[in-house]
């Protein structure tokens, strides 16, 4: 959910979404492992160092928490 929050900011939420989608759904990738999702990411076209960076930033947690 914070790379969601990460890719609002960074303004590729719906190119995050159908990576993440498809990662997940038709690929069958393994989505809790950091490296399947880094190259999930970039494969997908999208700034994954930055994406998976800003998912610690304590403002997107702060922003995630705010959303639930």
């Amino acid at each position: 959910m914070r790379g969601a929050v990460a890719a609002q900011r960074l303004g590729v939420f719906e190119a995050y979404g159908d990576a993440v989608y498809r990662a997940m759904w038709v690929d069958g990738l393994k989505m809790d492992d950091p490296a399947v999702i880094e190259t999930a990411l970039t494969t997908a076209g999208l700034p994954a160092a930055e994406l998976i960076a800003l998912t610690q930033d304590p403002e997107v947690k702060a922003e995630l928490d705010r959303q639930h």
